[in-house]
């Protein structure tokens, strides 16, 4: 029986025992020697840490030790040259692979010729907060390019792609000092087709000092992801369409910086961010996930603040500003969005420790107000049932932020 050989390049730097943890995953996989042959290449961007330790555990490794830091893109890279396997697979140092990982995914591959890279879910660690992403109905198949220009559905621990597709789309783009897998995810998808394995397969800790984080941090994860989005729409012929997903795709850059900048703190752009995306965009005001978003970066706003109904009330006028509000279609859609994101406020302060009742009165008059089928009620329920606990995670349909 044909065992196809999977080459798997995890790089890293100063993290031995986290590294220690993932190789563990790697080569605890289900299946090694039955349905594949493993290769696993550990390649050291420079680290002065014990990593020269930790790699010596594993005798089958195969290990790259670099004379200078070069960056995860080029350490990716130095990886992929150095490989042989016919399928490519990649996880962080600081995460680990579920045990099926690939005896579920490379199936996938062996039956479907045409498809170039599988992925499937993650379960995502975020401090206390544990979520599947991406949900099974925003992961679709096929060709997906425009799909991911307005959604991030993958990430390195969750994919394995085929050799080819890289000698078609290239290696990693070693200028970016973020996302350079979102970019290769965008260039492969150019040329070919994705297949979406529902269930998860790996567990991506997402921490404030991880890259993602620490771009948006220091303001210039946008810039970056806008470069990146700029250089994928290339590909794209100048048509209405285009100049459509365009905006749409640079819209939701916006979101996607005002979502990583609330798991840092960094509440104080959100709001610009938002607002930037609804400018550019505005026909996302119907989309039920762009609302979700809209609505849990209010909540948050409003509990950073000591005035916050005056604070939401201008965040709303800014939103109404943004959209054209001459048809009568758009009036109701922004009247209704304004009431999902007072409903969100009431909400969130209705379980603030302790809760802030005058203002959940007010936030849920003014719910109430643009929309009387509005949830805001039960944020007076919430407030005269003192039983319930206390909780702080996101309330309503913010579970499902843009990630």
């Amino acid at each position: 029986m044909r065992r196809p050989l999977v080459s798997v390049i995890i790089a890293t730097f100063n993290r031995a025992a986290l590294l220690q943890e993932a190789l563990a995953s790697i080569f605890g996989q289900l299946g090694i020697g039955i349905d594949f042959d493993l290769e696993v290449i550990a390649v050291d961007d420079a680290s002065t840490d014990p990593t020269p330790r930790v790699v010596k555990r594993f005798s089958a490794l195969r290990y790259i030790k670099l004379d200078t830091n070069v960056g995860l893109p080029a350490a990716r890279n130095v990886g992929l040259r150095a490989s042989t396997g016919e399928y490519i697979a990649f996880l962080d140092d600081d995460d680990l692979w579920l045990p099926h990982k690939l005896r579920v995914q490379v199936p996938v591959l062996e039956r479907g010729p045409a498809n170039g890279v599988v992925y499937s879910q993650l379960i995502v660690q975020e401090g206390e907060r544990e979520f599947l992403w991406p949900a099974t109905d925003r992961a679709p198949s096929g060709w997906v390019f425009r799909n991911l220009l307005v959604d991030s559905l993958a990430g390195p621990g969750s994919v394995l792609v085929r050799r080819a597709a890289f000698d078609r789309a290239g290696y990693f783009d070693e200028a970016l000092r973020t996302s350079d897998d979102y970019d290769m995810w965008l260039r492969l998808a150019i040329h070919v087709p994705f297949k979406f394995l529902p269930g998860a397969v790996a567990i991506y800790r997402r921490t404030v000092d991880g890259k993602f984080a620490t771009a948006a941090a220091r303001g210039y994860l946008g810039a970056t992801l806008h470069r990146i989005v700029d250089k994928a729409l290339e590909s794209l012929p100048s048509t209405p369409d285009s100049a459509r997903l365009r905006r749409q795709a640079h819209a939701y850059v916006f979101l996607r910086v005002a979502s990583q900048q609330a798991a840092v703190g960094a509440i104080e752009p959100i709001q610009g961010n938002v607002l930037a995306a609804l400018r550019d965009a505005p026909e996302l005001v119907y989309d039920h996930r762009v609302q979700s978003a809209i609505q849990g970066h209010a909540r948050r706003l409003a509990l950073s603040s000591e005035t916050p109904i005056e604070l939401i009330q201008a965040f709303c006028e800014d939103v109404r500003r943004a959209i054209d509000c001459r048809s009568l279609k758009n009036r109701l859609a922004v009247t209704r969005c304004i009431g999902e994101i007072w409903a969100e406020v009431a909400f969130g302060l209705a379980l603030a420790s302790p809760p802030r009742v005058r203002d959940v009165v007010s936030a849920a008059a003014r719910a109430l107000g643009h929309d009387p089928s509005s949830p805001a009620r039960w944020a007076w329920w919430i407030l005269t049932r003192r039983r319930i606990p206390h909780h702080s995670g996101p309330m309503l349909r913010s579970q499902r932020q843009l990630p």
